[in-house]
């Protein structure tokens, strides 16, 4: 899917509906790869707070099917498309997600340097720039309940997560009011995340609360605006169609009448008068 050349569609503009082979391949291909996307979250935590071998291999095999998976779409996507360089250089988001998935495979477990942290901070600012431009279609005012839904399936997750990072999230319950205050940019701080895991989880959640909401929030009140207007949008839609057919019946009057001054100049051997 296309997305509109600014902010984040610099980085993530797909191919133009005109190519008739790579167009309906991306557009296919374009949930999957949300999908795709959403694992190097897992993964990154599974690397962050892992405390057995087992949850460690289990995040290297995610950011290892994140690595596969945007490297061979990139060359699909290119091959369709092309032209390679043209296609790697509008989608080069795509491409900083394979380096980031591929350098993630090499880092250590647990703690991480100062240059470790920064680069993969970049590498989930990234992600959620990537969640959001695959989320695009959403915002619209039609858009409003789907992103609804999608907060909530976040925040339940959200929820899950603290649970797991946090020792001072008790139950689940407690997981997910972290979650809210967090995405809500609330914070009361009865619950308060306390170890780097967490703290860089609600980080995280801060930065996809923050988006949801200000969309929803935004999607609401052009809801109501559209729904105000929609009669006043519905007669001036009217009455320019109107306008125009009587444009279009003063064309052919015009092109009538200088057809039969055309003929009859031709025939008396004078000059147009037009």
């Amino acid at each position: 899917m296309k997305l509109p050349k600014y902010g984040v569609g610099y980085l993530m503009q797909g191919v133009s509906p005109r190519h008739t082979r790579a167009y309906p391949w991306q557009n296919r291909l374009h949930w999957p790869m949300f999908f795709v996307t959403t694992l190097t979250i897992p993964a990154f935590y599974l690397e962050l707070a892992a405390t057995t071998t087992e949850l460690q291999t289990l995040g290297s095999a995610l950011y290892f099917s994140v690595f596969i998976a945007f490297a061979a779409y990139q060359l699909f996507m290119m091959r369709l498309s092309g032209t390679p360089a043209i296609y790697l250089r509008q989608n080069s988001i795509d491409l900083m997600m394979t380096l980031g998935a591929a350098f993630s495979l090499t880092g250590t477990y647990g703690t991480w340097t100062t240059l470790e942290w920064l680069m993969r901070s970049g590498f989930v600012i990234l992600v959620v720039a990537r969640l959001f431009g695959s989320l695009h279609s959403w915002f619209t005012p039609k858009g409003v309940a789907r992103l609804a839904i999608f907060g909530v399936f976040s925040l339940a997750l959200a929820g899950a997560g603290f649970y797991w990072l946090e020792p001072n999230a008790k139950s689940y319950s407690d997981g997910l009011w972290l979650a809210f205050v967090s995405g809500a940019t609330v914070g009361y701080g009865d619950i308060v995340p306390s170890t780097p895991a967490s703290r860089f989880f609600a980080v995280f959640i801060i930065l996809i609360g923050y988006g949801l909401l200000s969309l929803v929030t935004a999607g609401l009140a052009a809801a109501f605006v559209d729904q105000k207007e929609h009669p006043q949008t519905t007669a001036l839609r009217r009455e320019i169609k109107d306008l125009h057919q009587e444009v279009m019946l003063l064309r052919n009057e015009l092109r009538q009448w200088q057809r039969g001054d055309s003929v009859q100049n031709a025939v008396s051997g004078e000059k147009p008068s037009i």
